[in-house]
């Protein structure tokens, strides 16, 4: 009896400590969009770059998304209720709603690892797919973006940024998106 007991109250505490965050993930071919597990004080890219954890693994190959839609040239199809994305095809991913990616620097109180200051610069990549970004690169003060290039951290975090297609012109306008960096074919300031 006490044995259950243990295991209910450590369950109840994993479900409130890790929440649903549905994701918007930009592949070359297509667009998916569902919900993956992130633990209650944690951002979207320290899910993607972070320590490790049994649900999510930053060092793990694939990406659980549950109850995702995808998309591929505008039409729309729910394939299942989970799809596993290789973290190599990911292009760039963004949260749809919800706070996820405001850094730990925009609450007041005790952090639970240490606060970097960040400085950013308006930069546009050029992405594998034919894909263009333009936006604002965010990286830790007294480093310089060819740091960041050249670490082991997979995916950086970009702000303001404007979507443009092949021919050139703006279709789509996000707040954030973590940006897989080896997916990056060239970086330019903008």
């Amino acid at each position: 009896m006490k044995t259950e007991t243990l295991f209910i109250r450590d369950a109840e505490q994993l479900a409130d400590s890790i929440k649903q965050v549905k994701v918007r993930i930009y592949m070359p071919d297509q667009i998916c969009t569902g919900y993956i597990y992130c633990p209650a004080n944690l951002r979207l890219l320290d899910v993607l770059n972070g320590p490790s954890g049994r649900l999510f693994c930053a060092d793990k190959k694939f990406l659980c998304v549950n109850r995702f839609e995808k998309s591929h040239g505008g039409h729309k199809n729910l394939a299942a209720d989970t799809l596993y994305v290789n973290k190599d095809n990911i292009l760039f991913m963004t949260e749809t709603g919800g706070e996820h990616t405001r850094g730990l620097g925009e609450i007041s109180g005790i952090k639970p690892y240490p606060f970097l200051t960040k400085l950013s610069r308006m930069v546009k990549l050029q992405l594998s797919s034919n894909t263009t970004l333009t936006g604002k690169l965010h990286y830790p003060d007294g480093q310089e973006i060819s740091d960041i290039l050249n670490i082991e951290t997979r995916f950086l975090p970009m702000t303001e940024i404007e979507i443009l297609a092949e021919h050139g012109s703006s279709n789509q306008k996000i707040d954030f998106a973590a940006i897989n960096k080896d997916r990056i074919i060239c970086l330019e300031d903008a």
